[in-house]
């Protein structure tokens, strides 16, 4: 069972599904916009048989990735704005990797050798 905008039925509250339609009609997006986007995530590869995707903390997540986007930019506009997010936590995620192994080589305070 679908909504208005595709979505498929969730076990989100009535009101979490409420602002999360009146989120994606501010931006101008549908439910296809986000299989898109999960699919690109994927590495352009079929979208979901049944229309869902599986995101931690569900239409309240989504509704909150839709609400500093401005109004009327529609998928195209949504699909850059997610693809230039996604980057910069690549971004930091990379950050964050090169500096922990930098942390793991970098001999102790003590020297490297045992017992010294």
């Amino acid at each position: 069972m679908r909504d208005s905008l595709g979505t498929p039925a969730m076990h989100d509250s009535d009101s979490d599904r409420a602002e999360f339609d009146k989120e994606c009609q501010r931006v101008g997006v549908s439910w296809n916009s986000f299989l898109e986007w999960e699919r690109l995530n994927a590495g352009g590869g079929s979208p979901s048989p049944d229309g869902t995707i599986i995101i931690e903390g569900g239409l309240r997540a989504l509704t909150g990735m839709l609400r500093p986007l401005p109004s009327g930019i529609g998928e195209a506009g949504f699909l850059e704005a997610m693809r230039k997010e996604g980057e910069v936590w690549r971004a930091r995620a990379e950050e964050a990797t090169r500096r922990s192994e930098a942390r793991r080589r970098k001999p102790d305070s003590k020297g490297d050798r045992p017992g010294a």
